[in-house]
């Protein structure tokens, strides 16, 4: 799986997940932008900020306007207008609904997303070989999905309150499965393992937005027989 067709799927799984890992790409080309042009970094920490909850989308829509700003001003021969490119969509990511295409929000997801962690490895690419940049920006692009790959996002916590208040069959599960990983301290996963879960709970009937049955299917190692418990305890 390359690092485009992750991304992708963790949007499906987890925008915020999605966008920390976008932001993570877009980090690794602020180098090329001058000290004095703080705009784009500050985009990239606002998009971080919002994947832990500590920004609101008025503030990324601010961070955006101000990265688009800094990209404006740089010539088009500039690798690190890429890199501000990147920053920009980066945190425009948080956003689904304030892109400027005529698109559905679903694929200016897409067309952002793809955009922003391009640019990052454009921007790279164009000053390890500004004559033929694109071996270097697929090689980049390599590197970009393994940063990926090595993040971590962390495992849903449901309160008691919402373990209470889940179907008898899920409360059933989580009994099951609640202390799967305990015994190896495990209270992150990694980006791969996230898309995997997503997908295990289309494959289970779990509601993948509702927190328990999302950190049932988290947690599922056996997921034969966390079917066979959902499959008992429906009526």
């Amino acid at each position: 799986m390359d690092v485009l067709d992750l991304l992708r799927d963790l949007v499906a799984a987890d925008r915020r997940a999605a966008v920390w890992c976008a932001a993570q790409c877009a980090r690794t080309a602020l180098h090329l932008i001058p000290a004095v042009e703080d705009r784009p970094r500050s985009a990239v920490e606002t998009a971080l900020a919002w994947a832990r909850g500590h920004a609101t989308r008025e503030d990324c829509r601010r961070a955006e306007h101000e990265a688009a700003r800094a990209r404006d001003g740089l010539s088009i021969d500039d690798p690190a207008k890429d890199a501000a490119a990147a920053a920009s969509d980066a945190v425009a990511l948080c956003d689904p609904f304030a892109h400027r295409y005529n698109q559905p929000a679903s694929e200016q997801t897409i067309y952002v997303l793809v955009g922003s962690t391009v640019a990052a490895a454009s921007a790279i690419a164009r000053t390890i070989a500004p004559l033929d940049p694109q071996p270097a920006a697929d090689h980049q692009l390599e590197r970009l999905r393994d940063l990926v790959q090595a993040e971590r996002w962390p495992l849903t916590m449901p309160s008691p309150e919402q373990l209470r208040a889940a179907p008898a069959a899920v409360q059933v599960a989580w009994d099951a499965v609640g202390d799967t990983l305990g015994d190896r301290a495990v209270v992150e996963l990694t980006m791969l393992a996230l898309v995997e879960a997503y997908a295990r709970a289309e494959r289970l009937g779990l509601d993948w937005d509702d927190p328990v049955q999302r950190a049932v299917a988290e947690r599922t190692v056996d997921e034969a027989a966390v079917a066979a418990l959902l499959q008992a305890g429906t009526p």
